[in-house]
């Protein structure tokens, strides 16, 4: 079951492959803003998330019948600022049902699932009754293994039998100083991958939550993805880095031998570029780390063109990861970092929600921080110092301007929140109130407009060189904050440096462009940055 997407819309097709074959089967769901799709065991029909005027609901479609005639299972009754999402066991015996209040709480129902009767999910089984946190489960032999952070922000694993549901929750490995991200059983072994002082680790446990053994990374990086089987020994995973293009390894639980089981074939050597990891002291004491790359024996001399970037919201860790743009701009001679601000989930939910409502502002002071370790430890110079951000990166460069605007020479913005007063009107913003608090509530319309870039511009100021990046097909984050931001910048800056917009009729949020659209779009940053700050004047 596979999703087709014109431009960057979130919006998207249905359509599924007969695998054997590689036909294409007559069966399609319309184009709609779908959050998740399951193929029934029975491939008799789809269970699936959509977005509608009410809100997010669960579907259930038999195929080859009409889908206008799809009937609603799940979410009745839940406001638009919840989304539900569906999934099923490994095994196909229990679809799963969530409930996302923000991205600090979820809900989650059990269902075991009756192909004869697959739309009468009467007989729900709620498993995180009076919990507060997230709380997601792997399933083998009806048994639930769950990854959770209530009464532990750096999460732990829990198990519960189904067979007998009144049974409370057993802790099976605790808390302790790794981020735990994810729990699952393969070879009849509890599988958990963490972070660690953001780095990635990949334990396995006996069922009994005895610690087994590691399995080795290969080198300062980020998992692309981890999957295996309850009753098989091989472990498959991916693993990135900025100097390295998505690797597929093959781990035997049996013979402990790990080796590369597929790479993309990409034309870069590696060993050309060096990737360490610092840390810097933020604006209130706290320590943040930050990664950074560049071409094996750069020299600090204060001089080398470096591109910052950040995310800072949502849980979200920012990891190295392998882009086409940065080995272009590290092959230029310039300096990529990527800084774990607060607000992210690189440390846990206490790291969260440091980030979050009316703390958000430690998130930007701990980007002008970085900016400024950069620039301490004679890495570069404001001159030669530029930043890119999308999304809530966007909202994080676009603070960084308004605050600090004599830090940076050129500023990329992408697909970014701006006017912070008004985003939860526009489009899906309301599902972000939990995140950034609601504008109209008094208390968090105070905090909001204290750091609301499109309400912090000041006329004069000498901003830096800007290049805004939108376009008509964003249908989660309203291209009317770029555009305004723009037109405002353009008539307040006090420098003679361009405040530019590059807007697409066909690009939006979600990516799913030609490869030839990307290419230009990368290609046009790149030049913006070799204009602004590669040939700045020393």
């Amino acid at each position: 079951v596979f999703g087709v997407r014109e431009g960057g819309q979130d919006e998207t097709d249905v359509r599924i492959l007969e695998v054997e074959t590689g036909r294409e089967l007559p069966y399609r769901l319309p184009r709609a803003y779908y959050l998740g799709i399951v193929l029934t065991p029975d491939k008799r029909g789809l269970y699936y998330t959509q977005m509608t005027p009410e809100g997010s609901r669960v579907f259930y479609h038999q195929l080859g019948t009409d889908p206008a005639n799809d009937r609603i299972v799940f979410g009745e009754g839940y406001p638009p600022d919840q989304i539900v999402g569906v999934t099923m066991s490994v095994d196909g015996r229990w679809l799963m049902l969530y409930v996302y209040q923000g991205w600090a709480r979820n809900q989650l129902y059990l269902h075991r699932y009756n192909p004869d009767q697959p739309t009468q999910l009467t007989d729900l089984l709620h498993l995180t009754e009076n919990t507060e946190g997230t709380l997601f489960v792997d399933i083998a032999d009806d048994v639930a293994y769950a990854q959770t952070t209530w009464n532990a922000p750096n999460g732990r694993v829990l198990r519960r039998d189904l067979r007998q549901p009144n049974n409370p929750w057993q802790e099976v490995i605790p808390q302790s100083e790794r981020i735990l991200q994810s729990v699952s059983v393969i070879d009849g072994k509890l599988c958990t991958a963490a972070l660690r002082e953001v780095r990635p680790e990949v334990q396995f446990w006996s069922l009994e939550g005895q610690p087994l053994f590691s399995v080795p990374m290969p080198q300062i990086g980020a998992l692309a993805g981890l999957s295996g089987q309850a009753d098989s020994p091989h472990l498959f995973f991916g693993f990135t880095s900025f100097n390295l293009p998505t690797t597929l390894y093959h781990f035997n639980l049996r013979t402990a031998r790990c080796r590369v089981w597929a790479r993309l074939r990409v034309p870069v050597r590696p060993e050309q570029f060096e990737v360490h990891q610092v840390w810097y002291t933020s604006k209130d004491g706290t320590r943040v780390p930050m990664f950074v790359a560049h071409k094996r024996g750069l020299k600090r001399n204060g001089n080398n063109p470096t591109l910052l970037t950040g995310y800072g919201g949502f849980r979200g860790s920012s990891l190295p990861y392998f882009s086409s743009m940065v080995i272009a701009w590290m092959e230029m001679g310039g300096v990529w970092a990527v800084a774990n601000l607060r607000g992210g989930g690189e440390f846990g939910e206490a790291w969260h929600k440091a980030g979050m409502l009316q703390n958000k502002q430690n998130v930007f002071d701990d980007f002008i921080s970085a900016c400024e370790y950069l620039i301490q430890e004679r890495y570069t110079r404001p001159e030669r110092l530029a930043v890119m951000g999308g999304s809530n990166g966007g909202l994080l460069v676009g603070a960084l301007m308004t605050q600090r605007p004599d830090l940076v020479g050129a500023v990329i913005c992408t697909y970014p929140l701006l006017d912070m007063l008004r985003y939860h009107k526009l489009l899906v913003g309301s599902f972000w109130i939990p995140e950034y608090g609601n504008p109209d509530d008094p208390e968090a319309f105070r905090w909001l407009h204290v750091y609301s870039p499109y309400h912090n511009v000041k006329p004069g100021t000498p901003y830096p060189a800007v290049l805004f990046v939108t376009g008509d097909s964003d249908t989660r984050v309203a291209p009317a904050h770029a555009r305004k931001m723009t037109a405002l910048l353009q008539s307040a800056t006090g420098s003679d440096k361009p405040v530019l917009l590059l807007y697409d009729t066909q690009a939006g949020h979600a990516g799913g462009r030609p490869i030839r659209e990307v290419v230009r779009e990368t290609a046009d940053q790149l030049l913006f940055l070799k204009w602004t700050v590669v040939e700045s004047d020393p």
